[in-house]
Parts: C-alpha cells; sequence; structure tokens
C-alpha cells in the first residue's frame, strides 16, 4: 500500500516540482534548437501528465521536432531522475491557438497557413 500512496500526488506536490523543473526544461529544449513555450504538471484520470510545448523560431514546429524533443528530455531525465514518481511525457507544439508575442511571429504563422489578411 505503500507504493499506491506515493503514485497519488496532491496539486501541491506537482506545483513543487513544476518550479523545480522550470530552469532544467529550458537548457534541455534550448540544447537541440528549441524554445519552451510552456509546459505544465498535472494528474489526470489518476495519471500524472508533464505537458511540455515547444515552439521554434522561424518555422513551425513537426511530429519529428516533438519526438527530438522527448528523446532528449527522457535521456537527461534518465540520468538525472528528477521526478521520484511515474508520469507521461507529452511534447506537443502550440498548435493553430497559440497566442502570439510580436506581429512578426503572428504574420509568419498567418503566411504559412496560406492566409491573407486585408485591412
Amino acid at each position: 500500500m505503500k507504493f499506491k500512496r506515493e503514485l497519488n500526488k496532491t496539486r501541491q506536490d506537482l506545483n513543487k516540482y513544476s518550479k523545480e523543473l522550470q530552469p532544467l526544461l529550458e537548457n534541455i529544449v534550448a540544447s537541440v534548437g528549441f524554445q519552451l513555450f510552456e509546459f505544465s504538471f498535472l494528474r489526470e484520470n489518476h495519471i500524472n501528465y508533464l505537458r511540455i510545448k515547444i515552439t521554434h523560431p522561424g518555422r513551425k514546429v513537426t511530429l519529428s521536432d516533438c519526438e527530438i524533443v522527448s528523446k532528449q528530455i527522457g535521456k537527461e531525465f534518465d540520468q538525472n531522475d528528477p521526478i521520484p514518481f511515474p508520469y507521461t511525457l507529452e511534447v506537443q507544439s502550440p498548435g493553430i491557438d497559440k497566442e502570439f508575442t510580436n506581429e512578426s511571429e503572428h504574420m509568419f504563422t498567418l503566411k504559412d497557413l496560406g492566409l491573407v489578411v486585408k485591412s
């Protein structure tokens, strides 16, 4: 029963780990040429998820990019073991509903989608 209790992490536990993980994740993601857009550590349906969204300056993020980042994070986390309980790692692109930080980033994405904006 002790093992089962350790699997049930509270929201406070996950928030604590989130704060500790941010600098580590930023460094790992940057080491393979991407930027950490956002991440969350949460519990859904009795499963702990570490969800990471990445961006790349100048182009869209592909499935292969997500795989590269996921493998790098997995490699680093296997060596350092910063999360001492089971979790599922998910690496994603921000998607088309991403909030844009500047106009040039917004225009780049519109061009990729084949949209023309007229005012």
